[in-house]
């Protein structure tokens, strides 16, 4: 009996794990946009990748034609370039991501978990709308684990074994100040999961950052 509930259940999860696809988003800032994009293509090219290239792209047909990559291949590739003047898009599905350097370029990535269609047509409207990839976006990582932990150096500060109540109110009211900041400054990644998209954070970034914070309070 439980060996057929076991297998029951590991297909089902095995069977949901091969719909997530995965969405990697890489931005790429420079000063001439038409020399970055023949060492793109050209590298695109070298993978045997064709892409989908929008120039100063329509949201609505980046949408609708993106869409249509939501197939049988794990990987969907997103990749912008933009300079002073202009923009490129270029979208393409895969079995492997990318990694890739540019020269006078830089590079910044993103990576998604798309557990549904209506997911991948939504993020692809955010960056079409040039609302991912915004400065404080870079470090989102980061930020989020500093007050993360600012919680809990606060508490430890500020904590007496007398005055338990002062100490719950005090933590409640840091934890949700913490909270509304980290929501704004996550802005719109704080409400991808509820379109069916999952941030996938940058693990070796933290492990760097963890690494440095414990050496300080050492």
């Amino acid at each position: 009996m439980w060996e057929l509930f076991r297998r029951y259940f590991s297909e089902y999860f095995n069977a949901k794990s091969k719909d997530i696809k995965r969405c990697v988003y890489i931005k790429v800032k420079g000063e001439s946009v038409a020399n970055l994009s023949k060492d793109l293509e050209r590298y695109l090219s070298s993978k045997n990748i064709r892409p989908l290239r929008f120039v100063e792209p329509e949201c609505y047909i980046v949408t609708e034609l993106g869409n249509s990559l939501y197939g049988s291949d794990p990987v969907i590739g997103v990749i912008e370039i933009e300079g002073e003047l202009s923009r490129v898009l270029y979208l393409f599905s895969g079995k492997e991501e990318l990694d890739f350097k540019l020269e006078n370029s830089k590079i910044t990535k993103f990576v998604f978990e798309i557990m549904k269609k209506e997911g991948l047509a939504y993020l692809l409207k955010l960056i079409c709308q040039r609302k991912i990839g915004v400065k404080r976006h870079e470090h989102r990582s980061g930020i989020t684990f500093l007050f993360s932990l600012l919680i809990g150096l606060a508490s430890s500060w500020f904590f007496k074994a007398d005055e338990y109540l002062d100490y719950l109110l005090l933590t409640l009211a840091i934890t949700t100040f913490v909270v509304l900041v980290t929501l704004v400054i996550d802005y719109p990644f704080s409400l991808l999961k509820f379109r069916g998209v999952r941030v996938v954070e940058d693990s070796e970034r933290m492990k760097v950052l963890r690494d440095k914070i414990k050496r300080i309070k050492r």
